[in-house]
């Protein structure tokens, strides 16, 4: 009996499919205006595409040099889907990939594995995606309208095959068309998406030194520069909070959503910076100097070239005087300045210095000290992070947050001098008062908030309502705004 696949715009088609056969979505392949494209046949992908015996070791084992040959592209960002998919069964809002795969439904590039009823459908997250399905999703971003003008060929993705080797996304001693029935692999991930980021017009990405790889050892001689690069760039994190790579892991739905959306959406990409603070943190010693670096982004002083502590980042306000920031907790002191030397009040030295040195652990809202970088919150959800910190300014350090963007709220349960700040009664013991976000979760003072507000601000409009961007901001396709009209972005 035959299946018919889908792809809506940049790909209905690709996961809808997973390595086992699906039962009753059926549909067929469009262009991105919705016009009838070819109409393929799957009888025994399924069947075929058993990972035993499969090493995922490529033909060629030269290596890559560090800029591939690759055809510039027009990424296809603005593509829709037109399916009415509003939520997945299986991925709930608390699922560590929820905002990759709805971000790339509600583009267009995925769908689910079942057909929706009144919106809900499943995504399938845990299943494997082969390396024809994977490709196949970077072709249609990247190469959709050349796709059209390739014959049919020998298999459903004949023509993404054949439209990735022309234009160096995998070449034919690496991936043979037969073998796309294979499951992709992690590593084969790491070349495929290294080649993608400058077929869309970036520039080739540094190499991450290899011993921030645990397991790098393991990864085969023809990818290891991909791993390195893809790592650098931010496209990958490892598997567990070591950065283990498992090279020969399988690559799952809820991965390659994860993957594609920082390659479609730069934002939402790893700090590599944030990845080696939490590894110093976990292991007891944070480079204040390497913080620094990633806090500021004009010039600044570090704090014990002038006798004072080492995690004060000082710089000069054109207008306000001088300044020192707490790159631990954030805090901002004035520290005016003479003949070259800063001064640092007693009483905020003594502020500093009962702050522990030690990171604690505590439960999001529970009672705890002072929280700063380096410590680990268990949030309501069950799930662990590392604080970490960013800026939020433009030409001068302005505010130092921690916990930003990392949805936790680590301010309720804060207690200094014996006194907490407590839940519903959401002020400190000078009067600042805070703000719980009802989205994320994290609580602000009021200037904290507006300067994340001016900080985030997306720019042009949104593609769908509901979209998010910049994690605070959600495009409202039917409120008014009275210059653009229709369509307003709102701060979550």
């Amino acid at each position: 009996m035959k299946r018919v696949v889908s792809v809506v715009l940049v790909l209905v088609m690709v996961l809808s499919m997973t390595t086992t056969a699906f039962a009753g979505f059926s549909g067929t392949l469009r262009d991105e205006n919705g016009n009838i494209v070819e109409q393929t046949t799957i009888s025994d992908i399924a069947s075929e595409e058993s990972s035993k015996g499969y090493s995922g070791t490529a033909d060629n084992n030269s290596g890559i040099t560090a800029k591939e040959d690759v055809t510039p592209a027009k990424p296809q960002q603005s593509a829709t889907s037109n399916s009415v998919i509003k939520s997945f069964s299986d991925v709930s809002a608390k699922h560590w990939a929820y905002s990759a795969v709805m971000n790339m439904v509600k583009k267009g590039m995925l769908e689910g594995t079942t057909k929706p009823v009144n919106g809900v459908g499943t995504f399938s997250p845990d299943k494997t995606m082969n390396r024809a399905e994977f490709v196949t999703v970077v072709v249609r971003y990247l190469y959709a309208d050349e796709v059209s003008q390739q014959p049919k060929g020998d298999y459903w993705y004949s023509p993404y095959y054949n439209v990735a080797v022309d234009n160096g996304l995998i070449k034919t001693n690496e991936f043979s068309e037969a073998s796309m029935k294979q499951p992709m692999n992690r590593q084969e991930m790491s070349m495929v998406v290294v080649r993608a980021m400058q077929a869309a017009g970036e520039d080739a990405p540094e190499m991450i030194d290899k011993d921030r790889i645990p397991d790098y050892a393991s990864v085969g001689t023809y990818y290891k520069n991909y791993v390195r690069q893809a790592y650098q760039a931010g496209m990958i994190a490892g598997v567990d909070k070591a950065g283990t790579f498992n090279p020969l892991g399988t690559l799952t739905r809820a991965q390659a959503a994860t993957v594609l959306n920082r390659l479609v959406d730069a934002s939402t990409r790893v700090d590599i910076k944030d990845v080696i603070i939490e590894e110093e943190a976990a292991a007891g010693s944070i480079s204040w100097d390497l913080i620094s670096t990633k806090y500021c982004k004009t010039s600044y002083k570090m704090g014990d070239e002038f006798g004072l502590p080492e995690y004060l980042l000082i710089y000069d306000h054109p207008f306000y005087g001088s300044y020192a920031i707490d790159m631990r907790t954030g805090d901002r002191y004035f520290v005016p300045e003479k003949d070259g030397k800063y001064t640092l009040a007693n009483s905020d030295l003594n502020k500093m210095k009962s702050v522990s040195s030690e990171p604690q652990t505590f439960y999001e809202k529970g009672i705890h000290s002072k929280p700063k970088v380096g410590d680990t919150v268990i949030k309501t959800n069950g799930s662990t992070v590392v604080l970490t910190a960013s800026l939020i300014g433009d030409n001068y350090c302005t505010d130092l947050v921690v916990g930003y963007g990392q949805g936790a709220d680590i301010v309720t349960g804060t207690t200094v001098n014996g006194y907490t700040i407590k839940e519903g009664q959401l002020y400190n013991k000078d009067g600042h008062s805070y703000t719980i976000s009802d989205y994320t979760g994290e609580c602000y003072v009021s200037d904290v908030w507006s300067a994340i507000m001016e900080h985030t601000a997306p720019s042009g409009k949104g593609s769908y309502d509901g979209e998010v961007r910049n994690v605070y901001w959600m495009w409202d396709a039917d409120a008014w705004h009275p210059e653009n009209g229709t369509g307003d972005w709102v701060f979550q």
